[in-house]
């Protein structure tokens, strides 16, 4: 499992992106924050390939507020 914690972000409804290393679309998430602090599963039974992942976090308006790295082993 993955889970991401978006931290101070303002409650509301974010899209997370999980890109390969081609920059090919694997898996996109819908994310519903309510609670500052919480953390929420992005990844539990989907399945990845062992590699380096970019994930993109973005707003309601498609607007990215992160990127990060995920290496899945």
């Amino acid at each position: 499992d993955v889970k991401l914690s978006l931290g101070s972000l303002a409650p509301g409804r974010y899209e997370v992106q999980v890109l390969d290393m081609s920059g090919r679309l694997v898996l996109t998430k819908s994310v519903e924050h309510k609670i500052i602090g919480a953390a929420h599963n992005i990844l539990g039974k989907e399945k990845l390939a062992s590699g380096l992942y970019t994930l993109i976090l973005m707003d309601q308006n498609k607007q990215p507020k992160e990127t990060l790295r995920l290496v899945v082993e």
